[in-house]
C-alpha cells in the first residue's frame, strides 16, 4: 500500500485531477483523520450547483470542519478541493525565490497578484518552470500598478502554455491603454504562449480601457478569438457599436457562453439577429428600452440563456410583463435586475415560467410598497435557493417567513431602514429549513445588540454558518463570538484591524462566497 507521501506526490503530480485527492481522502479516512471527509466534501462542492439540495447540508459541514480543525492543517492561501490551490494577492516580482517552495510543496493552479512592485519583474517571472501548473492569473486591483512591458514578458512565457483563465482588473495599471490589447495579441499574429488555450477573458479595468473597436476587429479575427468561451468587457467604454457588431458577426459568438458586457447601453441591432446562433448561457448587459425590446421581446429564443444580469436597465411595466411571459424566460434559473416596481413583482410573481428561477437580485423603490409580499404569496417563484432584495419592510420579511414558499432557500441577503424589527421577525421564522447564508444590511444605523442576541438564539439561526450584519459594537462582536454554529463572519461583522477571535474573517480566502460570482472562473475575494 502507497505511503501517505507517495500518495500526496501523486496529488501534487495532477493538480487538476480529482482522483488522486480522492485516494488519497480515503486513505486519510482509513487513519481517523476528519481531513479525509473536507477533501471529498470540497471536491463533491466544486462540481455542484448552488441550486443543488444538498449544498446547503453540504457547505454547512464544510466551514464547521474548517473551523474546527483548519488550524491543524495548512492555512495559508487559498484551499480548493481539499488543498491550497491559489495564491492569493501576492506581488509577482522575485517569484524565482519565493514560488519554488510554494508550487513544489502544493498543487497550485491560480494565482491573483494583486500589489505590484516596481516594473521589471516581467522576465524572470517568465523564466519559472514551476508556472505550468498554472492555469489561472488574476492581475491587479484597487490601487494596483503595472506595466505593458512586463504584462508581455509574464504571457510570453513558455511555462503558461496550458492557462486557462486570464484577468486583468484594476484602476491604476500603468502604460496600459487602447494599444495594449493590440500589441497583447501580437496584433492578430503569432499568439503569445500563455494566450494559445485561453478559454476565458477578463477587462474589468476602472477608468482605463483598454478594448477599443479596433481591438475588437482584430479579437474576432486572431487565434484567441477561436478559444475563448468566456469574455468579460466590464470598464470597456471605448467600445462602440461598430465593435459589438464585429463580435455579433464572428464566430466567436458562436462559442461564447458567457459575456459581460457591463454598461454597453448601444447594444448594435445585429445583436437581435445574432440571438438564432447564440450559445451563451450567461449575459450581463444594461440597455434602452428600445434595444431590449428587440433582444427579448421579439426575439423567439434567447441563446442558451440560464443567467441574466439587467443591471439597471429601467424597463416599462408592459415590457416586463411580456419578459417574463415569455416561453424562453422558463429557461433562467438565475436573474437580476437593480430597477423594478413592486408592480413588475406582481407580474414575476404570477408569471407562468417563473418556476424555472433559483436565484433572483432586484431593486425597488422603497417609497413603492414591498414586492416581496407578492413574491411571498406566489405560487409559482416557489423554488427560490437565493434572494437578494434592496429596500424590504418588516411586513415583506413577515410574508417571507409565513410562507411555504422558501424551503429551498439557503441565501438570503436584504436591505431594510427597519433593520431590528426585520431581523426580529426573521427570529421567529419557522418555514426557512435550509437557511445558510445571511446578510443584513441597513442605512440607518448599527444593529441593536439585543436583537442580534434574539436572532442568534433563534431556530431560524441555528443553521446558519454565514452571517453579515451591521454589528460594530464590542457587545455585539461577543454575541457573534459565542454563537458557536456561525464560523463565517462578512465585512460587516468585524473590524480588520483589531478582530482577535477565530471568526476573524479569514474564511473568504479559503471557500468561495456564499453566492457565486456572476463569471464562474472568478478567483475568490
Amino acid at each position: 500500500m502507497p505511503t501517505e507521501e507517495e500518495l500526496y506526490q501523486q496529488v501534487l503530480a495532477a493538480p487538476h485531477d480529482d482522483a488522486p485527492r480522492l485516494t488519497y481522502a480515503d486513505w486519510l479516512t482509513a487513519q481517523g483523520d476528519i481531513r479525509g471527509e473536507f477533501i471529498r466534501l470540497q471536491c463533491e462542492l466544486d462540481g455542484m450547483s448552488p441550486f443543488d439540495d444538498r449544498w446547503s447540508d453540504a457547505v454547512s459541514r464544510e466551514r464547521r470542519l474548517f473551523y474546527e480543525h483548519g488550524a491543524d492543517w495548512n492555512r495559508r492561501e487559498v484551499i480548493r478541493r481539499g488543498f491550497v490551490s491559489g495564491l492569493n494577492q501576492y506581488q509577482p516580482a522575485k517569484i524565482d525565490e519565493w514560488g519554488p517552495d510554494i508550487f513544489g510543496n502544493h498543487p497550485i493552479d491560480f494565482i491573483w497578484f494583486y500589489y505590484q512592485e516596481k516594473p521589471g519583474w516581467g522576465k524572470s517571472f517568465a523564466e519559472c518552470e514551476f508556472l505550468k501548473q498554472l492555469r489561472t492569473i488574476w492581475i491587479g486591483g484597487r490601487s494596483a500598478s503595472i506595466e505593458s512591458s512586463d504584462l508581455f514578458d509574464m504571457l510570453a512565457s513558455p511555462h503558461l502554455a496550458d492557462l486557462d483563465t486570464f484577468c486583468i482588473t484594476g484602476d491604476s495599471m500603468e502604460g496600459l491603454g487602447p494599444s495594449t490589447f493590440p500589441e497583447l495579441i501580437n496584433h492578430g499574429g503569432p499568439l503569445p504562449p500563455a494566450l494559445q488555450q485561453l478559454r476565458a477573458l477578463s477587462l474589468n479595468l476602472w477608468g482605463r480601457p483598454i478594448m477599443d473597436d479596433s481591438g475588437m476587429e482584430l479579437l474576432v479575427e486572431s487565434d484567441l478569438g477561436s478559444s475563448l468561451t468566456c469574455l468579460c468587457l466590464k470598464g470597456q467604454t471605448a467600445l462602440t457599436p461598430r465593435g459589438l457588431t464585429a463580435l455579433a458577426g464572428s464566430s466567436l459568438w458562436t462559442r461564447l457562453q458567457e459575456l459581460d458586457l457591463d454598461f454597453q447601453r448601444n447594444v448594435p441591432d445585429v445583436f437581435d439577429r445574432a440571438w438564432s446562433q447564440s450559445r451563451l448561457q450567461r449575459l450581463r448587459v444594461t440597455t434602452r428600452s428600445d434595444q431590449f425590446e428587440r433582444l427579448f421581446l421579439t426575439a423567439s429564443r434567447w441563446g442558451e440563456l440560464t443567467h441574466l444580469d439587467l443591471g439597471d436597465t429601467v424597463l416599462p411595466l408592459e415590457h416586463f410583463r411580456r419578459f417574463v411571459e415569455h416561453s424562453a424566460f422558463s429557461n433562467l434559473r438565475e436573474l437580476h435586475i437593480d430597477r423594478i416596481s413592486c408592480e413588475h413583482i406582481h407580474f414575476l410573481a404570477s408569471a407562468p415560467h417563473a418556476a424555472g428561477l433559483r436565484s433572483l437580485t432586484f431593486g425597488q423603490d422603497p417609497n413603492d410598497g414591498d414586492g416581496l409580499i407578492a413574491l411571498s404569496r406566489s405560487s409559482k417563484c416557489n423554488r427560490l435557493c437565493e434572494l437578494n432584495i434592496n429596500h424590504v419592510t418588516p411586513e415583506g420579511i413577515k410574508a417571507l417567513v409565513e410562507s411555504k414558499n422558501f424551503s429551498r432557500l439557503h441565501t438570503l441577503s436584504f436591505n431594510a431602514d427597519e433593520l431590528d424589527e426585520c431581523l426580529d421577525v426573521l427570529a421567529e421564522a419557522t418555514n426557512l429549513p435550509v437557511l445558510t447564508n445571511l446578510q443584513a444590511y441597513s442605512n440607518s444605523g448599527e444593529l441593536d445588540e439585543n436583537r442580534l442576541n434574539k436572532l442568534l438564539a433563534s431556530p431560524c439561526a441555528q443553521r446558519l454558518s454565514y452571517i453579515d450584519v451591521i454589528a460594530h459594537s464590542e457587545a455585539c462582536h461577543d454575541a457573534l463570538r459565542q454563537a458557536d454554529q456561525i464560523v463565517w463572519l462578512g465585512s460587516y461583522c468585524t473590524n480588520f484591524a483589531t478582530e482577535r477571535c477565530r471568526k476573524h474573517n479569514l474564511y473568504p480566502n479559503y471557500f468561495v462566497p456564499p453566492t457565486p460570482r456572476f463569471f464562474s472562473w472568478k478567483p475568490p475575494i
